[in-house]
């Protein structure tokens, strides 16, 4: 049976790795849309060991990307990450 997904295939492709015993993708090396499509991928699939990388790189895009680093925090539940880019957004 076809199962449609609605993200990538280089996003699933990526999730995968987080999910089998191969190493797991590096996230630093990720280009932000990239980064945003597999963050958002691991918490809607609850992925647990990409959550954590995925959202201390969110973190770090934060001052190059915002607004949508604020979207996604605030989606997510994480206070905090949405309060830090929001005050970004000032500026």
């Amino acid at each position: 049976e076809v199962i449609h997904l609605q993200e990538t295939g280089r996003t699933i492709e990526l999730l995968l790795q987080f999910m089998s015993r191969t190493s797991q993708p590096e996230v630093r090396k990720l280009g932000f849309q990239d980064l945003a499509l597999l963050a958002e991928a691991a918490e809607k699939y609850e992925v647990y060991a990409a959550i954590p990388p995925c959202k201390q790189h969110m973190v770090l895009a934060r001052d190059k990307h915002p607004f949508p680093v604020m979207a996604y925090a605030a989606r997510h539940g994480y206070h905090d990450i949405a309060d830090q880019a929001a005050w970004v957004t000032l500026s």
